[in-house]
């Protein structure tokens, strides 16, 4: 309900307890997240711990007498990536929080109206960045990550999450989405402490420099508990994808992009032969040089193949953990993601260390 208010001369919103709120938030001293999107109009996201269906910040504070003040506010934090504090008047301020990447851009804003003291932290959300063309992943502030390690690959990224039912949305996404492409889901992410937390996973895809990437922020939504409707594991949901591709019994498998030729979910532990994590000060190729044409025409052969289910095998040296290089046979065929996939960009490679 609407009520005028004489002393401040603009009319409230009461709650149903009667407390006083506005589209600020469901009452005064809510945070609002909204997320920044290039090419598109700014969105709030999750209003407290209530998410919203990305409804355009214009809309979001129509009604609000502050709303000028909110908007300058989160507009002043996304360009420099600072905290700003605005005074709105009497006893009234916005505040508002930059969520950075990496690189220091900022993806997503919180946004409160408080009477002067803004001492309640907003959720935990976090910004990341993959590089789908060089296999990379950034998310410095995850939970999930160890606050030592910069630098990750999409595969160890993937390892920590657990996208259910959508598995096979995220590795369309991963190959084949397009700029400007948006997802928005619910996943399980495994944090450092082993506790299981329910996240929201909002992305979109960009081109930076010559790679493709996906940028985006995670919420956390609270601890995982059984009571909650169990999500299809990402090891269930994976395991059935491979099912589809072979019935052989592997020990070493992975999916693998085709066009990069990047590591995207490792099923079960990889080789513990090879040096697979993501390791800046490590100058070597992940493959030995004079085995890169051989991994290309595999590549392309198991392409053309489509969903034929031919398995060609070759020989080839990966970096070890001891500062060479150890051989290994890889076998590789294609992973179709539909049933009518004829050109699959996913390959279901299996490797095993050569007994030579």
């Amino acid at each position: 309900m609407s009520v005028h208010d004489p002393k401040q001369g603009r009319s409230a919103e009461l709650d149903s307890s009667g407390r006083e709120s506005d589209s600020m938030g469901r009452r005064n001293g809510d945070w609002l997240l909204i997320l920044l999107e290039p090419d598109s109009a700014a969105c709030v996201v999750a209003v407290g711990t209530t998410q919203k269906s990305k409804v355009p910040m214009a809309v979001f504070l129509r009604r609000s007498s502050d709303s000028i003040h909110a908007r300058d506010a989160v507009s002043r934090c996304a360009e420099s990536g600072r905290d700003v504090d605005i005074e709105c008047g009497p006893g009234r301020y916005v505040s508002a929080r930059p969520i950075r990447g990496d690189d220091g851009t900022v993806q997503a804003v919180w946004a409160r109206l408080h009477p002067g003291t803004c001492d309640s932290p907003p959720s935990n959300a976090w910004a990341f960045r993959w590089n789908l063309t060089r296999g990379t992943a950034h998310s410095k502030d995850s939970p999930a990550l160890n606050a030592d390690v910069a630098h990750l690959s999409v595969a160890e990224a993937m390892a920590t999450l657990d996208f259910g039912l959508r598995a096979t949305d995220v590795l369309a996404m991963l190959v084949s989405s397009a700029v400007g492409d948006t997802v928005d889901l619910d996943a399980t992410q495994r944090w450092t402490t082993d506790e299981l937390h329910r996240i929201r996973v909002l992305a979109h895809t960009t081109v930076e420099g010559e790679g493709r990437c996906l940028r985006g922020i995670a919420i956390d939504r609270g601890p995982f508990v059984m009571n909650y409707p169990s999500p299809t594991g990402v090891q269930e949901t994976m395991s059935g994808l491979v099912a589809g591709a072979s019935v052989t019994a592997r020990h070493h498998t992975a999916i693998v992009d085709l066009c990069t030729l990047e590591t995207l979910y490792w099923h079960g532990p990889p080789p513990p032969s090879i040096a697979w994590n993501l390791d800046p000060t490590d100058p070597r190729p992940r493959v030995h040089p004079d085995d890169d044409g051989a991994v290309e025409t595999l590549a392309k052969s198991v392409s053309r193949a489509g969903g034929a289910g031919d398995e060609p095998s070759i020989t080839v040296r990966f970096r070890d953990r001891d500062g060479g290089y150890t051989t290994h046979t890889v076998t590789a065929c294609a992973l179709p993601m539909l049933p009518d996939d004829t050109e699959p960009r996913l390959a279901l490679v299996t490797v095993t260390e050569a007994c030579i």
